[in-house]
């Protein structure tokens, strides 16, 4: 069975797992926020930026395995693995859409 994602939200994780992060960024409103590891970026320019660091760091691959919620805020949990203590490890990325592209992204273990 084939997960089904927005089209938005696949676009964000090809983008992250691909190393892409100024089109990663693209994926979001102009002043959206990500929220995590405890720190908030807001606007393209910051999440490019938080994105192209954390791919950096961790060379993480995310896999979908799940989706939860409806309307504009979904819930998809993924497998994360990567060059981090524990990987692969499942995360939760609460994404909230807007009009345009994501509004914001917390994600949580």
């Amino acid at each position: 069975m084939t997960l089904q994602l927005d089209t938005t939200i696949a676009a964000y994780f090809a983008a992250a797992n691909a190393g892409r992060h100024e089109q990663l960024a693209l994926c979001f409103e102009a002043d959206a926020e990500v929220r995590d590891e405890g720190s908030t970026r807001q606007g393209r320019a910051a999440i490019a930026a938080w994105a192209g660091e954390a791919h950096r760091r961790y060379a993480a691959v995310s896999t979908p395995r799940a989706v939860a919620g409806s309307g504009a805020d979904l819930i998809v949990t993924a497998d994360v693995a990567g060059n981090f203590p524990g990987s692969p490890l499942p995360l939760h990325f609460h994404f909230r859409l807007g009009e345009t592209g994501i509004a914001a992204l917390s994600i949580k273990p």
